[in-house]
């Protein structure tokens, strides 16, 4: 006579959602969020993929190169680094070439002001993250 355990059997295990088909995953603290922060603090791309930070206080240059290379560049201006209910601005691939084009196009920074910008990455590649007083914009005037 074989005894049942509480456990489920191992058919009964691959039947089970995964966690990203549970309510878990659209609902509550750790719920996907395209294009912005949930309340867990993780951050999402405009297609739902999650990011994760790979590099800080990534210099002009830098910021630059990966962009030319086809990173994706976010900006949030207040400078709270995305998580004080201040929306994440995603730019598409076409703005972010016209500002590379123009030779007038500079990497505004204000340290004092409390801008900086890192690099974040998913399944989609690699991403610019702009924070505070930091784009990458044409010059005005």
């Amino acid at each position: 006579m074989s005894r049942r355990h509480d456990r489920p059997t191992f058919a009964e295990m691959v039947r089970q959602p995964t966690w990203s088909e549970q309510e878990a995953s659209t609902t509550g603290r750790h719920a996907v969020r395209p294009g912005t922060y949930n309340q867990a603090g993780e951050l999402f791309d405009p297609e739902g993929a999650p990011l994760r930070k790979v590099r800080d206080d990534v210099p002009a240059d830098e910021a630059h190169r990966l962009l030319v290379e086809g990173a994706r560049l976010v900006h949030e201006g207040c400078g709270c680094g995305g998580h004080g209910g201040c929306p994440p601005r995603w730019f598409g691939a076409a703005e972010v070439s016209a500002v590379l084009a123009d030779e007038r196009a500079a990497w505004v920074h204000d340290e004092d002001e409390g801008g900086w910008a890192d690099v974040w990455a998913g399944a989609a590649g690699e991403v610019v993250y702009a924070h505070g007083e930091i784009a990458w914009l044409p010059e005005q005037g």
